[in-house]
């Protein structure tokens, strides 16, 4: 079979490129977003506002949130996709209060489909979930979208931490990564997250490496705050920080 051959081959080359990872820190990888003086200002105070308002979710009664419950280890993949869009609606709908006119934010939202084969795919290989950028002028829903072509970021979750696990997740991420590039010509560089259980890790992928960062755990207070952050980070990213290339433009085809 053609198909399952030319997989192969891109998956034996990702497989390579996820054992040469490279380990980060997660105020590393922020520093890659590049904010102005200012804007870094406004994005501290975000965070902090969305993360406190997110802890007294945690510490109420309220059954509002299903990440309130955000399995660990061990649960299945479908229900950690849930958790994960949720969280990420969170943070996007509070951006959008603060900073609806501010000039140079977005949103960062996830697909309405989980675990699906995008329809500009080349593969029969399916996705667990995608995040894209959004105008904050429309709604903080998650988006019917779901084309490599219109994609900002993947997101592959495995149900545990085992090494095998991480360097299956850091393949697979790779593997579909190429895609977005088939796709999006004017992509320079990717982002990406990995989910095992209740832990993420970010990363960035270039044409021969992955920065990955550090763990974040979301059963507590502090990696909850640090998802938050990257969030918003990318909220307020330039569009040739967030891997575009500002210099190319999509032309859409009429007839």
């Amino acid at each position: 079979n053609p198909e399952q051959e030319s997989i192969a081959i891109v998956r034996k080359k990702s497989d390579r490129i996820a054992q040469s990872s490279l380990d980060i820190s997660l105020d590393q990888m922020l520093a890659m977003t590049n904010p102005t003086r200012s804007t870094k200002k406004q994005i501290t105070k975000t965070v902090d506002e969305i993360a406190s308002e997110m802890e007294d979710i945690f510490s109420s009664d309220s059954d509002r949130y299903k990440f309130t419950e955000w399995p660990g280890t061990d649960s299945l993949e479908r229900v950690i996709y849930g958790y994960f869009s949720e969280f990420v609606l969170f943070v996007a709908e509070r951006v959008k209060e603060r900073h609806l006119d501010t000039s140079g934010w977005q949103m960062v939202l996830p697909s309405r489909l989980t675990d699906y084969k995008p329809s500009d795919s080349n593969t029969t290989e399916r996705l667990d979930v995608s995040l894209f950028l959004e105008d904050m002028h429309k709604e903080a829903a998650a988006l019917k979208e779901s084309d490599y072509a219109d994609m900002f970021a993947i997101v592959e979750v495995k149900r545990r931490d085992s090494p095998a696990e991480i360097n299956n997740a850091l393949s697979q991420l790779f593997c579909y990564s190429q895609n977005i590039y088939i796709n999006q010509l004017n992509r320079r560089f990717l982002w990406g997250l990995t989910i095992w259980g209740s832990y993420v890790c970010a990363e960035v992928m270039v044409h021969d490496k992955v920065l990955v960062s550090s763990t974040m755990d979301i059963r507590k207070a502090e990696g909850r705050k640090q998802l938050v952050s990257l969030l918003v980070h990318w909220s307020a990213c330039s569009t040739e920080r967030l891997g575009y290339d500002p210099s190319m433009r999509r032309r859409e085809l009429t007839r």
